[in-house]
This record gives C-alpha cells, sequence and structure tokens, in this order.
C-alpha cells in the first residue's frame, strides 16, 4: 500500500499499476511531520533548497484573503 497525499494521482496509480493507494487524514500528518523535519532528514539539504517550496506556499496562501483586526485580537492571546 501506498500512501498518497493527492487522491487523484492515487485513484490513477490504482487504475494504470494496480497499486493500492491509501490518502486519509493520517497521510497527511505524516507528510505534514516530514516536511517540517524535511532538513533534518536530508543531509545536506540547507534553507535556500527549502526557499523554493516556501515561496510556493506564499503564493497559494496569497490567494485567499486574511482580515485582521486588532480589535479582536484577545489580551489572553498577547499574554497580558
Amino acid at each position: 500500500t501506498l500512501a498518497i497525499v493527492d487522491s487523484k494521482l492515487g485513484n490513477a496509480i490504482k487504475e494504470k499499476l494496480k497499486i493500492g493507494c491509501v490518502h486519509n487524514s493520517d497521510v497527511m500528518e505524516l507528510m505534514r511531520g516530514l516536511r517540517n523535519q524535511l532538513s533534518e532528514l536530508i543531509s545536506g539539504l540547507g534553507t535556500q533548497d527549502l526557499d523554493p517550496r516556501s515561496l510556493g506556499l506564499s503564493h497559494s496562501l496569497s490567494r485567499y484573503k486574511l482580515k485582521f483586526s486588532p480589535k479582536k485580537v484577545s489580551e489572553e492571546f498577547m499574554g497580558l
């Protein structure tokens, strides 16, 4: 069984290659952990190598409009 992040890709792999694929919240959590620890897991991988990934993420997030209101910031959150 192959852990897949993209369910459409998993369906194509299963159909074409007859390999069982799983896509669920456990796989997503595992991938999040791997991405978080990537520079420690791969020797010789520096932050400059991860910059394109960060840039791609920032472009993806820029599609969404986030609203921020200082009046709604919790004093508890600010540590006051």
